[in-house]
């Protein structure tokens, strides 16, 4: 039971150090207009992010069912729903 504490402790600390250094993450769903808009927007602005899937992780689905799509940066939500260039330049500061 311990091992399995600490190998999923430090599962979750890898997982966190990775998305810290790859910067953005986009919380996203399959079959969504919205994030499929917003995964354009960002590709049109050369802003590399990682996606992550709101269905497939039950945490993310708790905090952002209802708000994708969801842009971070180090855990800290930028921009949610419907984004615009505004919105993003705003933001991002571009």
């Amino acid at each position: 039971m311990h091992r399995a504490l600490v190998d999923a402790f430090g599962f979750l600390l890898v997982r966190a150090i990775l998305v810290w250094q790859m910067g953005y993450v986009l919380i996203s769903r399959k079959g969504c207009h919205l994030c499929e808009e917003a995964e354009a927007l960002l590709a049109a602005q050369g802003i590399a992010y990682t996606f992550q899937d709101v269905d497939a992780d039950e945490n993310l689905k708790k905090l952002y069912t209802f708000r994708v799509p969801v842009l971070l940066r180090e855990s800290r939500v930028l921009l949610e729903g419907k984004f615009t260039l505004e919105r993003l330049s705003k933001k991002l500061s571009l």
